[in-house]
């Protein structure tokens, strides 16, 4: 049986239990649409890369109201990345076969670092490898929900505090701990 490509992901996404799935918005719009429409809301988005932060905002990521689209300033998603990358909280499978691909597809993006302490990503050959682990990398950052729309429910600052009382109860270590008092 063939599969379009919006089936195969909905197929995978179901399969291994995805939390949160990202997909190339373009060039084909309506296999990455299908997608997003075609697993549970929210747990997908189809993203357009945008070069530059157009309004003041706190996060490279923006998803638009129809909740299928989301916005990534190209740059910071690859700047965040490398770090993430460079820093070892990704890691690779050694000794994998598609690891001499990856690892060349991922050397072919170059920071361009500009005047003004603009810079910009580019790639010098292939780089789909680069891309895929940038959209997983984005997934990742989407499930702290801060890029969410849902409403969020204001609270007043310290509605009820705890207070902690310093008593001398021995501890299965022989220290002594605090206790909660209400």
């Amino acid at each position: 049986t063939e599969y379009t490509l919006s089936q195969r992901m909905i197929h995978l996404h179901n399969w291994f239990s995805a939390l949160k799935g990202c997909i190339d918005a373009g060039p084909f719009y309506t296999e990455s649409e299908a997608y997003v429409k075609g697993v549970e809301p929210g747990e997908a988005h189809a993203i357009y890369y945008r070069q530059d932060q157009s309004k003041v905002s706190l996060s490279h990521i923006e998803i638009k109201a129809d909740g299928i689209v989301a916005n990534v300033v190209r740059t910071e998603g690859f700047n965040l990345l490398a770090r993430a990358v460079n820093s070892g909280k990704l890691s690779f499978p050694h000794g994998h076969e598609e690891m001499p691909v990856m690892t060349n597809h991922m050397r072919a993006m170059k920071r361009i670092d500009g005047p003004d302490k603009d810079s910009k990503w580019i790639n010098t050959g292939p780089d789909h490898y680069a891309h895929s682990l940038n959209y997983l990398y984005t997934a990742y950052l989407m499930l702290n929900d801060r890029f969410d729309l849902h409403p969020v429910t204001p609270t007043l600052p310290m509605a009820s505090k705890v207070k902690l009382v310093q008593e001398k109860t021995p501890s299965l270590l022989g220290r002594t701990r605090g206790r909660r008092r209400g």
